[in-house]
């Protein structure tokens, strides 16, 4: 690629026959990425739900037993977990709202 060459027309900053080009690429790169996050969120939101069904059900075969204190733990996963869920849940929407 060919070194840009520089400016001489005197002209603004960013109101060359270029500019609106440029800023509509970054405009739709800006797009696409928050797109490609909201996806990925999405995906995180779905593997940290099953993964709390999966602790949730270990932690109740094991209450009541001999694994009773190892319940105790797998219940305070499952807390931190469904915390981990809701603050997840606020960063998709802070996500949302930051784009409109």
């Amino acid at each position: 690629m060919l070194p840009a060459r520089p400016d001489t027309s005197g002209a603004p900053a960013g109101t060359g026959r270029h500019a609106g080009s440029r800023q509509r690429e970054a405009k739709s790169g800006h797009h696409a990425c928050m797109a490609t996050t909201r996806a990925e969120l999405s995906s995180i939101a779905s593997t940290l739900t099953e993964l709390t069904q999966r602790v949730t059900a270990l932690a109740e075969r094991c209450r009541g037993g001999r694994d009773a204190e190892l319940a105790a733990e797998l219940f305070a996963v499952e807390r931190d977990l469904r915390a981990a869920l809701r603050r997840l849940g606020r960063t998709s929407s802070e996500t949302r709202s930051a784009r409109a």
